[in-house]
């Protein structure tokens, strides 16, 4: 793919800019979702960590480009149109990297997008110096044989070595050196690690639960503190919660916590909405229930840009 150089404009504005900060600002996530810095793409914003790119990639960049170039008019309609195609390639196929769950097809279009994301990237950006058969694209490339082996990448990928190496580096050694010190650290994480298997298991002997039930009054730390799937770690008097724990997820009101409370739940006919939790309902065995507001369909004619992107999970609404 070729552009015209001649009358380019500029791909990023400042007030372009300014709408993906806004975006930012103003976007709803839940709770668990870290934050990223508001003044995003500026100097005081600092260089983004590999977590800000992948919620910027997952979350706010694919929105906001989105809602800038999907819908744009005028005389540059058709140098953005591609730009967008071009960057929810590359976006689509982190979000599926990052997706808890993957499929052959789901792995096939993460291929394919980052095929056609290398395939359009110098014909979009000419003067892009970085050649396609640098190490990183290549690498990237290879993630699916990875996803093919060894399933979705979160359960593979390398943050949380990274993280033990950077709590690791903050233990005093007293300048031992030789491999005691080593020894000892990776001694004590397979000790730690097997107590954490031993204490999630069914058939967990009583005399460790009893052990680890002192421990945990004592110290305050839980080493196995998941409940069962599907089931609720809620204990509350009150059938009228604000908050209500189920499978390791918080939900929440609308208005005690509007991003705990958006949820995408499946109808008896079999169809998928979304909508707020406004009320929680809690019965004596802790059940919950939620009374949800669903988000209502657009109106008849009604664009939706986000249609065109099948990986990206989102669509517009409106509140009902």
């Amino acid at each position: 793919m070729t552009v015209n150089r001649s009358s380019r404009p500029k791909t990023i504005s400042m007030p372009d800019l300014r709408f993906v900060q806004n975006v930012i600002a103003n976007t709803t996530t839940p709770s668990w979702v870290y934050h990223v810095p508001r003044n995003f793409g500026e100097k005081g914003a600092g260089t983004p960590k590999a977590d800000e790119w992948r919620l910027m990639s997952t979350i706010y960049l694919p929105i906001a480009l989105t809602l800038l170039w999907a819908e744009m008019t005028g005389d540059h309609t058709a140098h953005f149109s591609p730009l967008l195609d071009h960057s929810m390639a590359i976006f689509q196929a982190i979000t599926i990297a990052c997706r808890y769950t993957l499929s052959s097809a789901r792995a096939m279009a993460y291929r394919v997008f980052l095929q056609q994301w290398l395939g359009d990237l110098h014909g979009l950006y000419p003067r892009m110096k970085t050649p396609r058969t640098v190490t990183n694209p290549h690498v990237a490339l290879h993630i699916y044989d990875f996803m093919l082996l060894f399933g979705p990448v979160l359960s593979w990928w390398a943050f949380p070595t990274e993280r033990l190496i950077g709590e690791l580096g903050k233990v005093n050694s007293n300048d031992h050196l030789g491999g005691q010190h080593e020894a000892t650290l990776l001694n004590t994480w397979i000790r730690g690690a097997n107590l954490r298997r031993w204490i999630n298991r069914p058939n967990c002997p009583a005399a460790l639960l009893e052990f680890y039930r002192l421990f945990t009054v004592v110290l305050g730390i839980k080493l196995g503190d998941k409940p069962e799937a599907g089931r609720t770690d809620t204990k509350t008097a009150d059938s009228s919660p604000a908050n209500y724990h189920y499978d390791g997820v918080q939900y929440s009101r609308s208005g005690k916590h509007l991003g705990n409370s958006l949820v995408i739940y499946l109808q008896s006919s079999g169809k998928i909405d979304a909508g707020s939790i406004e009320e929680i309902v809690v019965d004596k065995q802790q059940e919950g229930v939620f009374k949800v507001r669903r988000q209502a369909p657009l109106p008849e004619g009604k664009n939706d840009p986000f249609m065109r992107f099948p990986h990206f999970p989102a669509k517009r609404t409106r509140q009902q």
